[in-house]
């Protein structure tokens, strides 16, 4: 039985997998509405980390889509740009 690749696994001969481009798809999408709710407020990647209680490094990673967060740390930036968890996927 042929097992399902995890995300963010590439197949052996190189080419990535579906559920990785989704992945990737997702992460980035996340990001982009991440830093337009940030932008939309005024404030800098420095103190929404700050108020999300991570690092400001981090928070470029997930704004470019290269960090995968938990649902904890999602909770965090949420309340930080004081919108709700679901409006942050869309």
């Amino acid at each position: 039985m042929v097992q399902p690749h995890p995300p963010r696994e590439q197949a052996r001969d190189g080419r990535f997998t579906l559920l990785y481009l989704l992945d990737i798809m997702t992460a980035k999408m996340l990001g982009k509405r991440i830093k337009a709710r940030r932008l939309e407020l005024g404030m800098t990647q420095i103190e929404c980390a700050k108020r999300a209680g991570i690092v400001q490094p981090y928070l470029l990673n997930l704004e470019h889509g290269r960090r995968d967060p938990t649902l904890s740390t999602l909770v965090r930036i949420a309340k930080a740009l004081k919108v709700s968890l679901s409006d942050l996927f869309g």
